[in-house]
């Protein structure tokens, strides 16, 4: 019985040790200074809590050390939720014209109560589509890098996606 417990604590050490977390930003606001500020291109994922592509992602995707080590290196990571039902205030806004966005929302912006409205309408706003998940690669201008897309599961056709972005880099 020792000797179990003794080996269920060394492989969850194991485990824990070699875990690699994807660092991301939860708002587009702070993903784009930081992308300004750095220099690197956007990985931009809009998501839901309850997308089936999102569980792909995050059991499949981001479990593969190789792809979160190039993400985390390379690119300025944010992960939208297009249905985030915390409620936005007036000082939550105060930085979109700043950064442009009041000419892009301003359509919507009667409808945006909620940090998953301003999302999805982002979403609507900048690619014309509201589907989850969607992975968006750009720089801090908002210009495309590569074609935007949707749901991967496979680690390796998710890395080839990036390949052209990354080569882009060198």
């Amino acid at each position: 019985m020792r000797r179990l417990i003794i080996l269920i604590l060394t492989v969850a050490q194991f485990n824990c040790i070699n875990k690699v977390n994807l660092n991301y930003h939860s708002d587009i606001i702070s993903g784009l200074k930081e992308s300004k500020n750095t220099g690197k291109p956007i990985f931009l994922l809009f998501n839901g809590y309850f997308s089936i592509g999102y569980d792909s992602f995050k059991n499949r995707i981001i479990t593969n050390r190789n792809v979160v080590h190039t993400l985390n290196k390379n690119f300025v990571n944010i992960i939208l939720y297009c249905d985030d039902p915390r409620m936005m205030t007036n000082a939550d806004t105060l930085s979109f014209s700043e950064l442009g966005f009041d000419n892009l929302l301003m359509p919507y912006q009667s409808k945006i109560k909620s940090f998953g409205n301003l999302n999805a309408f982002l979403e609507i706003a900048m690619y014309d589509i509201n589907t989850q998940p969607l992975y968006v690669i750009m720089d801090s201008n908002l210009n495309l890098l590569i074609d935007p897309f949707g749901a991967v599961s496979n680690p390796d056709q998710f890395y080839s996606k990036l390949e052209p972005t990354l080569q882009k880099l060198k």
